[in-house]
């Protein structure tokens, strides 16, 4: 091979396999991101603030990130696939409560009960 076409090939050699590493890492992160449970991620609620849900453990945690209460967890939910387990803490009074969540589409609806007779149903937009 001449020097010439060895220089030309040498450069698109590279680039084929710079592409194929970009390619690569792409779609790793593409299997990360498949992988999070549907739960996760920034959530608007009826009290007009915006919690993000994260993985802790084997649990996803809830925490408000804007208005009055920003920093306070506000749930922990256990289970997958839309369907979860939750206690749910009210930030301004710290009462926690047992709560059951659905996820519906963009929909997160929790519904919980303090006593028989007080219960509650809010339901979370995703952002």
């Amino acid at each position: 091979m001449s020097e010439q076409s060895e220089t030309s090939v040498r450069p698109l050699a590279v680039r084929l396999a710079a592409g194929m590493m970009i390619g690569g890492a792409a779609m790793a992160m593409g299997a990360v991101e498949a992988m999070a449970d549907p739960i996760e991620g920034r959530w608007f609620t009826p009290m007009k603030e915006t919690v993000r849900i994260v993985p802790c453990g084997n649990s996803w945690c809830a925490t408000v990130v804007t208005g009055a209460y920003s920093g306070a967890s506000v749930g922990v939910f256990a289970g997958g696939n839309g369907s979860y387990s939750a206690k749910m803490t009210e930030p301004k009074n710290g009462r926690s409560i047992n709560a059951k969540a659905k996820l519906s589409g963009d929909t997160l609806r929790i519904e919980g009960c303090m006593a028989a007779i007080a219960c509650a149903k809010r339901n979370w937009r995703r952002l």
